[in-house]
């Protein structure tokens, strides 16, 4: 199981991702850090109880949510947000890499994506896949020499195609290359 670190800002479903954002209150960012960073200190208690792993799906940051709000509105976008939400939280906690998100990221704030992913590797539980232009997370099907792919192979976890697409055959045909590139 997992969920998405939090925002510092009310941003609604059609604002994630896309570059239109409108301007919305931004909350003090240590404040939000230390209440995501207790809240996920009591469900990953409980689930640990329960027998269940929770991992912290990594977000997009855009170049428009920079411009809007003049700094990161958002939880978890690079490895040093991770490192501070790890400290919050008092342990390092496993991680849903959606490889798009961290793409988008890294050219928005100007980072090597192959830096940062190879950073994250260790703490990464599973994998959300898909490609994009870098601006905007798309969901686009991923390619044979999709530059996530050697890092994903290196992993033993679980992957899930994140494609948005209702064409069966598209579909088809991302899970055979998924299967052939992840063995």
């Amino acid at each position: 199981y997992s969920f998405h670190a939090g925002f510092c800002v009310d941003l609604q479903p059609q604002h994630l991702g896309s570059q239109k954002v409108s301007s919305l209150e931004l909350w003090n960012y240590n404040e939000c850090l230390e209440t995501f960073a207790n809240s996920f200190k009591l469900i990953s208690d409980y689930a640990r109880t329960v027998g269940i792993n929770i991992a912290i799906e990594n977000n997009v940051l855009t170049a428009n949510h920079l411009s809007t709000y003049g700094s990161d509105c958002l939880l978890l976008t690079d490895y040093d947000s991770y490192l501070e939400l790890s400290h919050s939280i008092g342990f390092n906690p496993p991680l849903l890499m959606d490889v798009a998100h961290l793409n988008v990221t890294t050219s928005s704030l100007s980072l090597k994506r192959d830096d940062q992913l190879r950073l994250f590797l260790e703490h990464v539980d599973s994998f959300h896949l898909s490609e994009n232009d870098g601006y905007v997370d798309s969901n686009k099907p991923i390619q044979s020499d999709s530059w996530f792919l050697k890092y994903v192979s290196e992993k033993n976890v679980d992957c899930t195609l994140e494609v948005y697409t209702d064409e069966m055959p598209v579909l088809q045909k991302q899970l055979k290359l998924a299967q052939e590139v992840l063995r």
